[in-house]
């Protein structure tokens, strides 16, 4: 090829290789590329052939690739060129280079000053290249795929445990404090938790019978203290609804004492023992309720769960003016004697003592107790179980109410399994 073939066919580069610099000057801008390929991605989706970001990376990588490409090819014809100027071969290849970037840059200037108008007038070049360069990136895309296989999804149990850890690490270095701690551990630890942990249980719940009169229900809400109580016909299984002391206390003023309950009553929220903490709280955020019935596998009332119940769980134990006189979960005596509300929740407990007594067969301290014994102990009964001595302070009826624990410095004895004080 002579020199006069090598100039035109390098001025035709250059000219090609300035417009895709433009095109890629008006579409290098997000917006414009989503407007310029937004017809063929419809095409494309509808052929199940590409989506608009695909069309968007295409049209983007595509002119980076073409400019790499022109500039490569003009650089061979320049070099071939310089061949026949002899000693000016350096200077002259070097030349012809400034003045083509030179030429770029003006370019470039012009077209971002006038963008708005070489918009429309290079959308169908560049939408020609969004189309060609479509099937070469899904190519490309399915090979790496094949290649480098796509990493497994994390889990949120494992994204959990992942948090957990840094939460650890960076109470160690000090960079948070053992209150902020906790209360991450509380939060991350919400999705293991489940309502049946939490719960009021059966026995604990206070609720209104569906033929009590307004005076009635108005002393059952001023004893308790509550501001919302089930409402049931018969037997606590038979739940009508939920009663809300305002509602009531409307009629009551009002003298409208001879309004049946069941005119008061709003839906109850029905949910599983096994209904998960964070997805309950979510659920009453959205269903603007404040107090959950829980019931199990056969239907019958298992317990009530209230956003206070689940607040606590994240926060700690909250003392209002009617919890004053409730007893804490637990007492420490020291030396290593903890005297603990058999209510308790056996995780709570294990956290207290640094022992792991298993949670399969029941949620509480006494209900562990009652697991392990098979009966309902007398006061003063002794259980050893991993180096960790129960003792039955106290039993009420058909439940025990409180357990003295005492870490052994050895394994337990026969003696201490199971034997009347």
């Amino acid at each position: 090829m002579d020199n006069m073939s090598l100039w035109i066919t390098l001025l035709i580069l250059h000219g090609i290789n300035l417009l895709i610099l433009a095109t890629q000057t008006v579409f290098g801008n997000p917006f414009r590329a989503w407007d310029a390929v937004e017809n063929t991605a419809a095409e494309g989706e509808a052929k199940g052939s590409s989506t608009k970001e695909e069309r968007v990376i295409a049209l983007q990588g595509g002119l980076t690739a073409l400019r790499a490409l022109f500039w490569v090819g003009m650089g061979v014809i320049i070099y071939r060129l310089s061949f026949n100027v002899g000693l000016w071969k350096t200077a002259f290849f070097i030349l012809v280079l400034v003045v083509f970037i030179l030429s770029e840059w003006v370019t470039q200037a012009l077209i971002q000053a006038t963008a708005e108008v070489w918009e429309k007038r290079l959308q169908p070049f560049a939408r020609l290249i969004a189309l060609i360069f479509s099937p070469l990136l899904s190519m490309v895309s399915r090979f790496v795929q094949k290649m480098v296989p796509a990493p497994q999804p994390t889990t949120s149990q494992e994204m959990a445990e992942e948090l957990m850890e840094w939460v650890d690490v960076a109470q160690e270095q000090g960079d948070i404090g053992t209150e902020q701690g906790r209360l991450l551990h509380s939060i991350l630890e919400l999705s293991d938790t489940v309502a049946r942990e939490i719960m009021v249980p059966r026995v604990d719940i206070v609720a209104l019978e569906q033929e009590m009169s307004l005076d009635e229900a108005a002393h059952v809400f001023i004893a308790s203290g509550h501001s919302r109580l089930p409402l049931y016909e018969g037997t606590i299984d038979q739940i009508r609804g939920i009663i809300y002391a305002k509602d009531l206390l409307r009629f009551w003023v009002e003298k409208q004492v001879e309004t049946p309950l069941n005119r008061l009553a709003r839906p109850a929220y029905f949910i599983p023992e096994a209904k998960r903490i964070d997805e309950l709280l979510n659920e009453m955020q959205q269903r603007r309720v404040h107090l959950a019935i829980v019931v199990d596998e056969y239907g019958g009332v298992a317990g009530l769960v209230t956003l206070e119940d689940i607040i606590e769980e994240i926060l700690g134990e909250i003392q209002d003016e009617y919890d004053q006189a409730e007893e804490l979960p637990y007492q420490d005596l020291g030396g290593g004697e903890v005297v603990f509300q058999g209510k308790i929740d056996l995780g709570d407990f294990n956290e207290i003592m640094a022992t792991e007594l298993p949670k399969e067969e029941a949620d509480t301290l006494g209900g562990f107790i009652l697991q392990q014994l098979g009966r309902l102990p007398s006061a003063g009964e002794k259980l050893c179980v991993n180096n960790i001595e129960l003792i039955v302070e106290q039993v009420s009826g058909r439940r025990i109410r409180k357990v003295r624990a005492r870490s052994l410095d050895g394994e337990c004895n026969k003696e201490d399994q199971n034997v009347d004080g």
